[in-house]
């Protein structure tokens, strides 16, 4: 696996990155999820955050779920998705452990990024992924 960038980089040019997470606040059980997508100058073209009730794991996953999702209405062809979520990132990339109880998401996602031109997966440390933290 390829090191995580630590910091913000922007994508190439007329690419859409999205950035996106899930925060779990163990005393409700409550999730929050947030998604932001920037252009190659950071401009923020898009956002979205949510708060509902699931396990951590589905809770990443249904965030990345919602960002392709954006993409997709406002037809961006070209995208890459960033999450700080290793697992999640690792089943994307590598289609193991498709039983899991997040799969029917999972092959959603990956049903959605055939539409794309650019699609890709990509991992990055929290702390580069600060603005789609704040959203939820």
């Amino acid at each position: 696996m390829t090191t995580a960038p630590s910091r913000w980089m922007a994508p190439p040019k007329d690419v859409v990155k999205i950035n996106f997470n899930a925060a779990i606040f163990e005393e409700s059980g409550d999730f929050s999820i947030g998604v932001i997508a920037q252009n190659s100058q950071g401009q923020s073209l898009a956002w979205s955050a949510n708060r509902r009730i699931i396990s951590p794991k589905a809770a990443e996953t249904w965030a990345e779920r919602i960002a392709i999702q954006l993409a997709a209405e406002y037809a961006w062809t070209r995208i890459i998705l960033k999450c700080d979520c290793a697992t999640l990132h690792v089943k994307l990339t590598t289609l193991r452990n498709r039983s899991s109880t997040i799969s029917s998401i999972i092959h959603n996602i990956l049903e959605l990024s055939s539409s794309f031109v650019l699609c890709s997966f990509s991992l990055v440390h929290r702390i580069a992924n600060v603005v789609a933290h704040s959203l939820g």
